[in-house]
């Protein structure tokens, strides 16, 4: 199960405006527009008379949301930013705050397109507390999530603290083959921790124990038949087997019974097909709802962007392990 690095965000900029200008106009017309900018009260409550809705294209930025009575970007909003990257979601004072999906710019090598994204919580900019990171390869002939299949992605589920893992469920689709893990994380994505969770579909087995830079240490190993049922039990001390005489029958039992409910867990739901599908989701409407349409920041429609940018909530993986196993 190979590691990835977490890629880091651009900084936001600053949005500079002739506010005179802008506060003239729209007394007098409702709406400023000066060649690649547009804005114009918002409609929104009484409580944010004071906010604008706003559409900007130039060189530097694009972008489609709304900005607070210092012009700066506040609420949901679409920034395409000047190396590539781009971001739907909650601004708090011109930085990424709240609920919001990051999409890296994709790199294309021998006909697959390789991508990255964050989609959850932010804080000064910064991925800070839940949320995912995907990382998926999929053919360039083929539409950004149109095809599960055809995909291969790696997904981090769970805590991060500053753009660093913390705590989560790393989950590896690799075309039939199926990876997951539940534990702590380095910086750098390696498994590193105790009392760590992994399950590998290729070889039928569950690990629970201790991981150092991606290896297990110490701990137990269960091997499972067709059937699902327990074919073997190993518990290994630093890389070395202990014999089946020295092990302790009622930890052995209570092992057993976490990696059988772990293993569970992870059959119930269709945990990959829900991130891609999520993905997909929020994909799609960034891209093209939202896409030009000034209007979409207003009233009712406002609440579709809200509702949109929070969805990741549904993957429960992370949650659910730690509810039920531990």
């Amino acid at each position: 199960m190979s590691k990835k690095v977490i890629s880091k965000p651009i900084k936001s900029n600053k949005l500079y405006f002739d506010k005179i200008s802008i506060i003239r106009d729209i007394q007098k017309k409702n709406e400023y527009k000066d060649n690649d900018i547009i804005i114009k009260r918002w409609e929104g409550d009484e409580e944010n008379a004071n906010m604008y809705c706003s559409k900007i294209e130039n060189e530097k930025t694009k972008f489609l949301g709304i900005l607070n009575e210092m012009f700066e970007r506040e609420g949901y909003c679409v920034n395409n930013y000047s190396n590539g990257d781009s971001y739907f979601g909650y601004y708090h004072q011109d930085l990424r705050d709240k609920h919001g999906f990051y999409e890296f710019k994709p790199e294309i090598k021998q006909k697959i397109r390789n991508q990255e994204f964050y989609f959850g919580l932010w804080k000064n900019d910064e991925r800070n507390n839940r949320g995912i990171n995907l990382w998926i390869s999929e053919p360039e002939k083929n539409l950004p999530f149109s095809d599960f299949d055809s995909s291969n992605f790696q997904a981090y589920v769970g805590l991060f603290d500053k753009n660093i893992y913390k705590k989560g469920t790393y989950l590896l689709k690799d075309e039939n083959d199926y990876y997951i893990y539940h534990g702590t994380l380095d910086e750098n994505g390696n498994r590193e921790g105790e009392n760590c969770l992994f399950y590998s579909s290729t070889l039928e087995q569950c690990f629970f124990g201790k991981f150092e830079e991606n290896e297990f240490i110490s701990g137990y190993v269960c091997k499972y038949d067709d059937d699902g049922n327990v074919k073997d039990l190993c518990k290994y001390d630093n890389k070395i087997v202990i014999e089946e005489e020295n092990l302790d029958k009622n930890e052995v039992n209570e092992i057993c019974k976490k990696l059988f409910v772990f293993r569970n867990v992870i059959m119930e739901k269709d945990y990959f097909g829900d991130i891609y599908n999520c993905f997909g989701k929020v994909y799609n409407f960034k891209n093209k709802e939202m896409k030009n349409n000034i209007n979409i920041l207003n009233n009712d429609k406002y609440l579709d962007i809200m509702t949109c940018a929070i969805i990741y909530n549904k993957i429960t993986i992370f949650k659910d392990i730690e509810k039920y196993v531990f």
